[in-house]
């Protein structure tokens, strides 16, 4: 099953997805980032790939991580203007409760840039004399910082998908002239 809704296009990126071995070795091998949230349930249960993680964190609230949990192994994933929820082997009877997942992360989402925005204002407030301006820039260039880091993870996880298919390729190309040489033996 696989639900979209839209939202503002905003400086935020999330895919949500299901917390399995071989997410661990993406994020040994720096092919993939996982955000922790403090909540051990939700974080052995997904890898949370998001930036910025201020935002992301603030976004995933206690009731959100709850619903997730509740809706089981879902791939939620944030593109420019829309969001989407994807659990394979669904039954109608979840759809609701998926549904209501998907539509309240989309209607958390400015809310908690606008929180995260406010909150990192108010840690810094009186810090050295700087000004809200000095505090904007310093703020868009810490999640600038971040959201490069990720799409550098994304980056390398793409990289080395290909070199496993171009392998995987050259591998089959392979054992076709092997086969095609043992016919030749076999069959003159």
């Amino acid at each position: 099953m696989e639900l979209e809704v839209e939202v503002p296009c905003l400086p935020v990126v999330l895919q949500l997805r299901p917390q399995t071995r071989a997410e661990a070795r993406q994020i040994e091998t720096r092919r993939a980032v996982d955000l922790a949230t403090g909540d051990a349930a939700f974080d052995s249960a997904f890898i949370v790939e998001g930036a910025p993680a201020d935002v992301v964190k603030e976004w995933l609230d206690a009731e959100t991580r709850a619903r997730a949990l509740a809706a089981g192994p879902v791939i939620i994933t944030l593109r420019r203007t829309s969001m989407t929820l994807y659990r394979e082997g669904w039954q109608p009877a979840q759809e609701g409760p998926l549904m209501e997942l998907l539509g309240r992360m989309a209607l958390r989402l400015p809310g908690a840039l606008a929180e995260a925005k406010r909150a990192y204002v108010a840690s810094r407030a009186g810090y050295r004399g700087d000004t809200d301006n000095e505090l904007g820039k310093e703020r868009a260039e810490k999640w600038r910082a971040e959201l490069l880091a990720l799409a550098g993870a994304t980056e390398r996880r793409g990289s080395a998908r290909r070199w496993r298919l171009i392998l995987l390729l050259l591998g089959a190309a392979a054992g076709i002239v092997l086969l095609g040489v043992i016919v030749e033996l076999v069959f003159p």
